[in-house]
C-alpha cells in the first residue's frame, strides 16, 4: 500500500492544538500572609524565654499574639485575599492560617500552665519560709477551695 492509500483508509483530519502554560505567582501571598503568620507564631513561642517571675508580661504578650493570629485568620478570607472570598471550599491558605492560629493558642495554653505551676511553687516556697502553721492554713484553704469547685 502506498501513502495515499493509507490516508484514505485511516482518514486525513485537520488538527488544531493549543498549548497552555500556566504559572502561579505566589509572591503576594507569601508577603501578605505566610511571613506575618510565621513571625506571629515565632514570637508567641518565644515568650517562653521571658522569666517565669514575670507572669503578666508573659501572658500579655502571648495573648496579644494569639489575637493577632486570629485577626490574620479572619483577614485571610477578607481584605488580604478578596479573590478567595467566594470560594466554597477550604484552600491551603485557610489551612495554613488555622494551623498558625492553633500554634498561637497552644502557646497561650502552655503559658497558662507554666504560670499556674510557677505560682503554686512560689506559694509553697513562701509557705516553707513562714513556718508550718501558715502552711497548714494555706493547705486547708486550698483543699476547701478544691472541694467546693470540683465539677459534678
Amino acid at each position: 500500500m502506498s501513502g495515499a492509500d493509507e490516508a484514505v483508509l485511516l482518514g486525513s483530519y485537520p488538527c488544531l492544538s493549543v498549548r497552555l502554560v500556566l504559572k502561579r505567582n505566589a509572591g503576594h501571598y507569601v508577603l501578605t500572609m505566610i511571613v506575618p503568620t510565621v513571625i506571629i507564631v515565632a514570637l508567641s513561642w518565644s515568650t517562653f524565654f521571658v522569666p517565669v517571675d514575670l507572669p503578666t508580661a508573659r501572658l500579655t504578650a502571648v495573648l496579644l499574639l494569639a489575637l493577632s493570629s486570629l485577626a490574620m485568620a479572619v483577614l485571610c478570607r477578607g481584605a488580604l485575599a478578596p479573590e478567595l472570598r467566594g470560594a466554597a471550599y477550604i484552600t491551603m491558605l485557610d489551612l495554613w492560617t488555622i494551623a498558625c492560629l492553633l500554634f498561637a493558642v497552644g502557646a497561650l495554653v502552655l503559658q497558662l500552665v507554666v504560670v499556674s505551676r510557677a505560682s503554686r511553687q512560689q506559694q509553697v516556697c513562701r509557705c516553707s519560709q513562714h513556718g508550718t502553721k501558715v502552711c497548714r492554713k494555706l493547705e486547708r484553704i486550698a483543699h476547701t477551695h478544691a472541694r467546693t469547685h470540683t465539677p459534678a
